[in-house]
C-alpha cells in the first residue's frame, strides 16, 4: 500500500508520438473544483506509519474532483474520506489501483468529516464503473483528457520534484526517469490527478496533474511532456503517464 505497490504494466510498445495541438484544457476550472483537489499529505502518524498512500489518494481526489463537478448544487463539499479506505484496505497484501477503484465501486466512501465524526455508519458514495485508457500515445492522451479527468501514475524524480513550487509554473518538472525497457524496469514513484494540459506556449507546454504535498495549496504541478528528444527522436510518453490511466464515472 506503499510506493511499492506502484506497478507499470510488462508491456514495451512504442507509445511515442509528437503532439500538435496548440489548445489547453482543465477540468479544475472553478475554486470548487481546485480544492477538490488540495487536500495536503497527513503528517499525523498512525498504526500505518509515516507512508504516503498515493494509489488511494489519486483515486479519492479524482472521486472528489468527478463529484464536484457532476453534483455542483448540492451544497455538499465532496471531500472523501481516503483514511476509510486505507482503514478498510489495511489488510490486503497488495493494492493497485485496480483493487481500489473496485473497492469506490462495491464498498463506497464517506465523506471525511463524516467518516471522523461516525465511523463507518456514515453514508457511503460510490462510483459506478471506471475504464483503464491502455496503450495511449502522448496524442491519445489529449483526446481522451479532453472527455475525462484521469488518474495516473508517474515515475517522477522524488529529488527534483520535493522542490517543484508553484512558484515555478513557467518552468515544468522535466526530471523523470521512465523507461519500460529498462531491466530492472523503472517503477513509478507518485499518483495524482490529470486534471488538464496547457500547449498554447510552444516553449513550455506542461500537463496539470494534483499530487498530494505536503505544503497546502501546492498540489497542482506542471510536467514537461518531452514529446522530443535532445536528438530529435520522439520520447516515450514522460515519466510514463500513460502507462496507467484510469477514468471514473459516478
Amino acid at each position: 500500500l506503499t510506493l511499492q505497490d506502484l506497478r507499470y504494466t510488462d508491456r514495451k510498445d512504442d507509445l511515442s508520438s509528437e503532439v500538435t495541438d496548440t489548445d489547453k484544457k482543465t477540468w479544475a476550472e472553478t475554486a470548487e473544483q481546485i480544492a477538490a483537489l488540495q487536500t495536503p499529505l497527513d503528517l499525523s502518524t498512525s498504526q500505518y506509519g509515516y507512508h504516503n498512500h498515493y494509489v488511494i489518494y489519486g483515486a479519492i481526489d479524482l472521486m472528489n474532483l468527478v463529484y464536484t463537478r457532476q453534483y455542483p448544487d448540492d451544497g455538499i463539499k465532496w471531500l472523501f474520506s481516503a483514511q476509510q479506505v486505507l482503514d478498510s484496505l489495511s489488510k490486503a497484501q497488495r493494492i493497485n489501483i485496480k483493487y481500489v477503484l473496485f473497492h469506490l465501486q462495491t464498498e463506497g466512501v464517506c465523506l471525511a468529516e463524516e467518516y471522523a465524526k461516525n465511523g463507518d455508519s456514515c453514508r457511503r458514495y460510490y462510483i459506478t464503473g471506471f475504464t483503464r485508457l491502455q496503450d495511449l500515445r502522448n496524442v491519445d492522451l489529449v483526446a481522451a483528457l479532453k472527455v475525462n479527468p484521469m488518474y495516473v501514475q508517474l515515475a517522477l524524480d522524488p529529488l527534483y520534484f520535493q522542490f517543484y513550487s508553484p512558484n515555478h509554473s513557467l518552468y515544468p518538472d522535466q526530471a523523470a526517469y521512465y523507461d519500460p525497457n529498462a531491466d530492472p524496469k523503472t517503477r513509478p514513484t507518485f499518483a495524482g490527478v490529470l486534471s488538464g494540459y496547457d500547449f498554447t506556449d510552444a516553449a513550455h507546454p506542461f500537463w496539470e496533474v494534483y499530487i498530494r504535498r505536503h505544503t497546502k495549496d501546492y498540489n497542482c504541478v506542471h510536467l514537461n511532456p518531452c514529446f522530443k528528444r535532445k536528438d530529435g527522436s520522439n520520447n516515450q510518453p514522460f515519466a510514463g503517464i500513460t502507462s496507467q490511466a484510469y477514468s471514473i464515472t459516478v
